[in-house]
């Protein structure tokens, strides 16, 4: 992991520490793999377990889509976001993870 990895995992502890009910693993595909629950976001191995969603795509796009500057819909279309699991709780997860 990186500088950069490191400051995605402190913006993202500041948005789901204490707020998401589910676990979540994201596979940020250039950098390595978070693991994001109601404790916080941390850097994990890859084999870290299974999540209720996984959700895979660049660190750009990651950052992107945390910014704003990147809609979630589209990146799924476009393949630059898969989601493996419900697509209904990588719903309701978009909401912490994008507010």
């Amino acid at each position: 992991m990186t500088d950069s990895t490191d400051s995605l995992v402190a913006a993202l502890n500041r948005r789901v520490a204490g707020r998401l009910e589910e676990t979540v693993k994201l596979v940020v595909t250039d950098r390595g793999t978070l693991w994001l629950d109601r404790d916080g976001a941390r850097i994990v191995d890859e084999d870290a377990g299974t999540a209720d969603v996984t959700l895979t795509a660049s660190e750009t796009v990651f950052r992107d889509l945390f910014d704003g500057t990147r809609n979630p819909m589209a990146a799924v279309m476009t393949g630059s976001l898969k989601i493996d699991g419900s697509m209904a709780t990588a719903m309701r997860i978009g909401k912490a993870l994008m507010g």
